[in-house]
Formats: structure tokens, C-alpha cells, sequence
């Protein structure tokens, strides 16, 4: 992987979305002996950007079916560990 190639994935990095292959690779290319034309940059562009995103939106409730199925959900695995330890 060279320079340019990495900083067009530097945004997926960043974010967590890459296959392990491709982050893998971006990995050895940051460990790889330089001169890197921007690598560290980018990433630490992408990371900030990444950092900023969840404040990007207004929260927003979720409505009665999500939290009727969490505790659906809840209920079912408390079962479960009760059968377990039964």
C-alpha cells in the first residue's frame, strides 16, 4: 500500500468500517519505515471528523416498539439465565 492509497481509506479507518484485511494492511503501512506524504495527518483528520459525528444529529427517542422489544428482549435472556442456574 502506498501514501495515496491509504489516505483513500483513512475515513474508513477512522470509522471502524474496513475488512480486517484492509485494516490490517493500513496498519503495516503506518508501521512501515516513512517518509509517509500525509498518512498520520490524514488519519488524525478522519479521527476528528469520526470524534464530531454523533454530535452531527439531534438525538432522537426511540419510539415505544424499540424499547417494547428490548425489554422483550431483557425478559428472554433473563429466563435464560434463570433455566441455567436451575
Amino acid at each position: 500500500m502506498n501514501c495515496a492509497e491509504f489516505q483513500e481509506l483513512a475515513a474508513a479507518l477512522a470509522l471502524g468500517a474496513l475488512e480486517a484485511e484492509e485494516r490490517a494492511a493500513c496498519e503495516r503501512h503506518l508501521a512501515g519505515e516513512g517518509p509517509h506524504a500525509g498518512c498520520e495527518e490524514a488519519l488524525g483528520r478522519a479521527r476528528a471528523v469520526a470524534a464530531r459525528l454523533p454530535d452531527a444529529l439531534p438525538p432522537v427517542r426511540p419510539g415505544d416498539q424499540v424499547w417494547r422489544a428490548i425489554e422483550a428482549r431483557l425478559r428472554l435472556e433473563g429466563s435464560e439465565t434463570e433455566a441455567a442456574a436451575a
